[in-house]
């Protein structure tokens, strides 16, 4: 009953992460920021063709984020805070990459074996959740000085796109029922 137990506590854990995982991709994916485009495709959001086609899903956040930062028509001292912070979010997203693939490696070693360790397993992730959330803490750090940065009209421009997207507006901003 104990292994049964184990085997159903790493389970949870693994589709929390998935979850988590599909989550970001709903939110982030292939409709990107705007929502606007054709209503085809997965959650009827369109099809891009630019990084994210390639699978490099870490170049497609940038890409985005390199769009929106162009409609802000940023200054020299802005685009260094911006170009801080794209440099801390690029290499995260890399070496994340990485570590997910020696995780995931990891973890189908110790569920080979006749008895697994769960809880080393167990130990191992909630150290990585905790190396996620240090990082996470740095990034906003870096996102609050780019974001002190910004003028009256940029800041403006940024917290309105937010609401837009918090108000539950459709593709091309129709209220969804």
């Amino acid at each position: 009953m104990k292994i049964r137990k184990r085997f159903m506590v790493i389970g949870g854990i693994v589709l929390l992460v998935v979850l988590a995982g599909f989550g970001a991709f709903a939110a982030w994916g292939p409709g990107g920021w705007s929502g606007c485009g054709p209503s085809f495709g997965p959650w009827g959001r369109g099809f891009h063709h630019g990084p994210f086609s390639r699978g490099d899903m870490h170049e497609f956040v940038l890409w985005k984020l390199d769009g929106k930062m162009e409609e802000l028509k940023l200054t020299p001292i802005q685009k260094a805070k911006y170009g801080e912070l794209r440099t801390s979010i690029n290499g995260h997203f890399s070496a994340a990459k990485e570590e997910r693939k020696r995780l995931r490696e990891v973890f189908r070693a110790e569920m080979a074996k006749e008895t697994p360790d769960v809880a080393s397993l167990t130990k191992t992730m909630k150290k990585k959740i905790q190396d996620v959330s240090g990082i996470m803490q740095s990034d906003l750090d870096l996102i609050a000085a780019f974001y002190g940065s910004l003028d009256n009209a940029q800041k403006q421009k940024v917290v309105s796109g937010i609401r837009e997207k918090m108000a539950g507006k459709g593709p091309c901003g129709e209220e969804q029922q």
